[in-house]
């Protein structure tokens, strides 16, 4: 028998094992589908995230210097705040088809720093934002960054005569409890009226990496919008049980001694179940889909994006059955295991809450890792809610998805390497 066909007859076998071992299809087809489908019926009425958020602002904003040129050497920029505008948009804002506004905004004078932690604290106020000096210049710097190639403009401004560099920064402090949904809500829609404020109203520009609760261009979220990529992530954690159980049971039955004595080789054996994965992750992944469409999640080209990070997700996951399948010593421990691992993985990734995720690696590339996102699950759902909920690609998401790629090859590696070496070594 050549390799290809030895290695579909393995495939047939792994997914003909997972059909018909009842708890295994259960775990990873019904269970998921009747999590959503409880989550859908539960919050499918609930109304829309459309009340007002309380924010306060503190503002160190120092204005335009007077060294800068507008308009053919006339100062008409001198003094000018352009903080007041900012905060002025955060204060108006209105939710669409609603006349309620998104914050209700407390401004704080610079005096009254301690009086609006003391309120951050208490939760009187969800988020305190707190602008810097350059703020106004960081205005003009995206002004520079936007229109700089425009001859005009150049002229205009004696060549940006005043103006800061293009690439210069300006940084905002928000500050809140990351473990309150309210303040996940509040703290990415600032960052995303942020982004259009310094885009000059445009959609943010490409390479800056947004995770914003919701569009502002919708009617608001209800509950089980904001819960359906974490119930996802939960549905392709739930595989990890399936993987461990098929390498293990093949040892208890003989299978897997049989099959050392024909030509198949640890690699062929491991990807044979991999590939299994593959085709169970193809079907579940879009059934996951369509029952959420049911519920009334809105459908979107967004939801064709999401199955590559659904594909990475899940060979995470198997490299982790393969890692749970080369350190115990049988099929039921090796379920038992990976039961009491999926659901914690989930919580501590924030599929349904978010809660805080220590940084481990401050910076890679302008990222930052924290403690959770190593495990893969907690980058495939900041993934799975910017492609879903925000509207992003993923191109927005580029490093989350390198992570993810990166973690599901570490994870396969080191599974096939300990599967191999406990139960494909010479006897």
């Amino acid at each position: 028998m050549s390799k290809i066909k030895l290695f579909y007859s393995l495939l047939k076998t792994n997914i003909l094992s997972i059909t018909r071992n009842k708890t295994a299809f259960f775990f990873t087809i019904i269970f998921p589908l009747c999590f959503v489908g409880v989550f859908g019926f539960a919050f499918q009425w609930s109304d829309p995230i459309t009340s007002s958020k309380t924010i306060g602002i503190i503002s160190y904003d120092t204005g335009i210097d007077e060294s800068v040129i507008a308009f053919w050497n006339t100062s008409i920029v001198n003094q000018t705040f352009y903080s007041e505008e900012y905060i002025r948009v955060l204060d108006t804002v209105l939710f669409p088809e609603s006349n309620v506004t998104i914050f209700d905004v407390h401004v704080f004078n610079q005096s009254e720093h301690e009086d609006a932690q003391e309120l951050l604290e208490s939760r009187n106020i969800m988020a305190l934002v707190t602008l810097p000096e350059n703020f106004s210049t960081g205005v003009l710097a995206a002004f520079r960054s936007k229109f700089g190639d425009d001859p005009i403009l150049t002229a205009a401004t004696g060549n940006w005569s005043g103006y800061p560099s293009s690439d210069f920064k300006t940084v905002l402090l928000v500050e809140g409890d990351s473990t309150l949904q309210d303040f996940t809500v509040t703290g990415t829609i600032i960052d995303k009226i942020t982004q259009y404020f310094f885009n000059f109203g445009e959609s943010p520009v490409e390479g800056v990496i947004i995770d914003v609760y919701g569009s502002l261009l919708t009617s608001g979220f209800t509950v089980f919008d904001f819960v359906l990529p974490g119930l996802i992530v939960y549905a392709i954690l739930n595989n990890l049980g399936s993987t461990t159980d098929i390498a293990l049971s093949d040892i208890e039955r003989g299978t897997l001694k049989r099959l050392r004595l024909s030509k198949v080789t640890p690699p062929m054996y491991v990807f044979s179940i991999l590939a299994s994965q593959m085709v169970i992750a193809f079907i579940q992944i879009p059934i996951t889909f369509a029952t959420a469409l049911l519920f009334g999640f809105p459908f979107s080209i967004q939801i064709l994006y999401a199955f590559l990070p659904a594909i990475f997700l899940s060979l995470a996951t198997s490299g982790m059955g393969f890692i749970f399948a080369g350190v115990v010593r049988n099929a039921s421990a090796g379920r038992g295991l990976a039961a009491i691992t999926a659901t914690p993985i989930a919580l501590i990734s924030g599929a349904f809450f978010v809660i805080p995720n220590p940084t481990v690696i401050p910076n890679i590339l302008g990222n930052s890792v924290g403690l959770f996102d190593l495990l893969g699950a907690a980058p495939a759902i900041r993934i799975f809610r910017g492609l879903l909920l925000h509207g992003n690609t993923l191109s927005n998401h580029l490093f989350d998805l390198i992570l993810l790629i990166v973690l599901s090859a570490l994870f396969l590696a080191l599974g096939l390497f300990l599967y191999s070496r406990k139960h494909f070594k010479p006897e």
